[in-house]
């Protein structure tokens, strides 16, 4: 296995201070180096629901439900020089973010009544409706005049940068009813 030989026959750090690679695996990275990598991410989310409930008059039951969920993360990440790949690539930066926005609401209508106390009628009506909304950016480029900066400076990178973005909107209705004697 070359990782385990790379710790008995190899030294981390060559007569430069770099970091050597493994001689007998070529395209493997030295494993101490990969802790030079950067990657920060920062995620948020925000979770709500309400309800209400009303009885504006003998047996009738008007509801409402509320639901709101926010997700956003955001993620920067660096392959500096010292890595195999940031060697290559003159240093390898990306940064990601994205964003879910999920609505839901909901109203239901019960209404039950009782006649002579053998004949009953039940009414349900229902609502609901769904809203969903995703976005996303990314980022990515390559060949930095050093790696001091990493994600801070992507507009020093002088390789091709790599920009894509992205939104979907998602929308569902539905209808519900039921009368029951």
């Amino acid at each position: 296995n070359p990782i385990n030989s790379f710790y008995v026959y190899q030294q981390v750090y060559d007569e430069k201070g770099k970091y050597t690679h493994i001689a007998n695996a070529a395209g493997y990275p030295n494993p101490v180096s990969l802790l030079e990598i950067s990657n920060e991410t920062t995620q948020d989310r925000i979770l709500a629901q309400a309800y209400i409930e009303i009885i504006p008059f003998k047996d009738l039951l008007l509801k409402a439900q509320f639901g709101y969920d926010k997700q956003t993360a955001k993620v920067e990440f660096y392959l500096p020089r010292t890595t195999l790949y940031g060697e290559k690539e003159g240093g390898y930066g990306t940064i990601n973010q994205s964003q879910l926005e999920d609505k839901l609401l909901s109203y239901t209508a019960n209404y039950k009544k009782t006649f002579k106390e053998k004949h009953r009628f039940y009414l349900l009506l229902e609502y609901e409706c769904q809203i969903t909304n995703r976005r996303s950016q990314d980022m990515n480029v390559s060949s930095f005049p050093s790696d001091s900066s990493g994600t801070n400076g992507m507009g020093d990178g002088k390789g091709r940068p790599v920009i894509d973005s992205s939104r979907s909107l998602v929308e569902f209705a539905s209808y519900f009813g039921r009368v029951n004697y």
